[in-house]
């Protein structure tokens, strides 16, 4: 024997008149939030880790490391600092891939009288991409290093941007790009201030 109520057809109980909540109708709601969102969103917004200031300091903690292994001529602790996909763009435009390439020009670059030579850097800035990728900028500098014939070097400086990616090892460089068509960073906003 049939049902009776099994034979009526269900009714959208979510229906009240003209104030009915259809599917479309949340779905166009939603939409217009999303929109309304998107023109206030201020422009340039990128995601933050929750633990900012834990992330901006391993990030240095990673730079600070750097430099004493430069400062050691250790090459392949230099190395270490990339991840294996890694790249390294030095001023004359020289591309070294990977870590096994990055270790070979700073051997070669030590060898060529750089050891004994020290190096700085600082980072003025740290914007985060996304919670494990950060883009670092700030400026690097070199003293005492030697030609082929032992003669002390002019002091080399410019700046730097680095995009680092958080690993299980911690904070690794993806890519750095030094140069030296400029050996400061300025903001625009403080220079306008100034004139």
């Amino acid at each position: 024997m049939r049902d009776k109520t099994m034979a009526k057809p269900m009714r959208d109980k979510s229906t009240r008149g003209d104030q009915s909540l259809t599917r479309d109708r949340v779905n166009g709601i939603w939409l217009a939030w999303w929109l309304i969102a998107a023109i206030i969103a201020p422009r340039g917004v990128v995601a933050q880790p929750a633990d900012t200031a834990g992330a901006r300091a391993a990030i240095r903690t990673t730079i600070t490391t750097y430099i004493a292994n430069w400062n050691r001529a250790d090459a392949a602790a230099l190395a270490a600092a990339y991840v294996p996909s890694g790249d390294l763009i030095i001023p004359t435009g020289r591309v070294m891939n990977g870590p096994q390439e990055v270790a070979s020009f700073y051997a070669s670059a030590f060898a060529a009288g750089y050891r004994g030579s020290t190096g700085s850097a600082t980072i003025d800035r740290i914007k985060f991409a996304t919670p494990t990728v950060a883009v670092l900028d700030g400026t690097w500098s070199i003293v005492g290093a030697h030609d082929s014939q032992g003669n002390q070097q002019q002091p080399e400086r410019g700046v730097y941007v680095a995009v680092m990616t958080r690993t299980p090892a911690g904070w690794r460089i993806l890519a750095l790009r030094e140069q030296t068509s400029a050996t400061e960073l300025e903001n625009s906003s403080s220079s306008k201030r100034a004139r």
